[in-house]
């Protein structure tokens, strides 16, 4: 009698199975996906799959269906379609194109209500090796991102901030945290002339490094021609940190490249 590969025969021949299994497809599509920012639910009794069985790939919202068929579209160098109306089901039309395009056969079901009361498109069950290549697609725009959060982390390590808690997660860079005095620093090569440098920072002052925070906050807006980030103070350690530190929140990818050629120019 056979067993899965959570029992298999021996350890080399379970970690084998597993790697080549729905299990190791799944997980790594669901990660893509949210890593990318492709907001999917999987939330259906039946979507626990079983040895051999087909993927679910999970419910679209309207804009997650879109951004995918716009990476599809990109993948395979075929324009996105235009649609000409609105709603999920010239979405969904839009979707199944350029996946044919790229050569994915999806089998898209009938948009229904989730359980958030929105809209959503099931993007049906494929097998392994199409839910492989449909990450593998997917993912090569992920490489661009974690391009772009390489280049902002070396522009801020270069003006001499330590941005080691850098990330990528959700379709956008997230920013991390930093220590006051690299705040400080952050802050003089954005806005050299603020006030707020002509006296110490004391890294234990909320209402201090509070303001430290917002003008943080307001000098990356600037320089990046409206780029958005939520600059916050918090006096305990977060990450193992030896002290306070400043939130830095997040950006997206256009406004962390704005923010890394702005560090570039003014660092040379």
């Amino acid at each position: 009698m056979s067993t899965g590969p959570a029992n298999g025969p021996s350890a080399a021949t379970s970690t084998a199975a597993f790697g080549d299994s729905v299990f190791a497809a799944q997980g790594r599509w669901r990660t893509v996906a949210r890593v990318v920012g492709l907001h999917l639910t999987f939330d259906h009794p039946d979507e626990t799959p079983h040895d051999n069985n087909p993927l679910l790939l999970g419910d679209a919202t309207e804009a997650a269906a879109w951004e995918l068929a716009a990476l599809l579209g990109a993948s395979s160098d075929t324009p996105t379609p235009v649609i000409s109306t609105e709603g999920i089901a010239s979405v969904a039309q839009c979707l199944q194109t350029a996946a044919q395009a790229a050569d994915i056969e999806l089998h898209l079901g009938t948009p229904r209500i989730g359980l958030d009361g929105q809209v959503r498109l099931p993007l049906g069950v494929v097998d392994c090796d199409t839910a492989a290549r449909l990450t593998d697609l997917v993912e090569q725009h992920l490489s661009g991102l974690y391009e772009v959060q390489e280049a902002l982390q070396g522009a801020l390590e270069s003006v001499g901030v330590d941005a080691a808690r850098m990330s990528v997660e959700d379709g956008v860079i997230v920013l991390g945290d930093i220590g006051v005095a690299d705040g400080a620093t952050l802050l003089l090569c954005l806005k050299p002339a603020d006030p707020l440098l002509l006296q110490d920072i004391d890294e234990d002052d909320p209402l201090g490094c509070g303001q430290l925070a917002d003008r943080l906050t307001h000098a990356v807006r600037t320089v990046t021609g409206g780029g958005f980030i939520d600059a916050a103070y918090t006096p305990y350690c977060r990450n193992c940190r030896t002290g306070p530190a400043i939130l830095l929140g997040r950006l997206a990818p256009q406004d962390a490249q704005a923010l890394t050629a702005y560090l570039v120019r003014n660092a040379a």
